[in-house]
């Protein structure tokens, strides 16, 4: 059987975790579980999803963690930036003064070995071995 590749976006799986749309929950599910259909996520759906869930939600960084990992970890049919994700989060994690999106960046650069990350931002730059302050 031919694999089939599309994406989604960053409601899909905000329903799953929130469970805030019993309706919409299902659906996401059912279109997770379709066979022979692999899935894309954008690294632009994954900073979206920790911004919904610490900014509008109110979840902690342990919280968004746990969440991204279990619902991620259940499906291995979603293509997206595994050891990417996994460094930022435990970066994110760890530096509190720092948005997710600083950390994703700064691991995503480490990854790709396009270091270092040039940055104005003095406080990402003293807390990531990746960044380095332009001044």
């Amino acid at each position: 059987m031919i694999s089939h590749k599309e994406s989604i976006d960053t409601n899909v799986l905000l329903r799953i975790i929130l469970g805030d749309n019993p309706d919409q929950r299902t659906l996401a599910l059912e279109l997770l579980e379709r066979p022979a259909t692999t899935f894309y996520l954008s690294s632009v759906a994954i900073m979206e999803v920790a911004f919904v869930l610490e900014k509008i939600i109110g979840y902690t960084r342990e919280e968004i963690s746990e969440s991204l990992t279990r619902v991620l970890g259940a499906y291995n049919n979603i293509e997206y930036d595994e050891k990417t994700l996994r460094n930022a989060l435990e970066f994110y994690v760890n530096h509190p003064s720092l948005s997710f999106d600083d950390c994703y960046l700064a691991e995503e650069t480490a990854q790709k070995n396009c270091e270092p990350l040039w940055t104005f931002d003095h406080k990402l730059a003293t807390q990531s071995p990746t960044a380095k302050e332009l001044k």
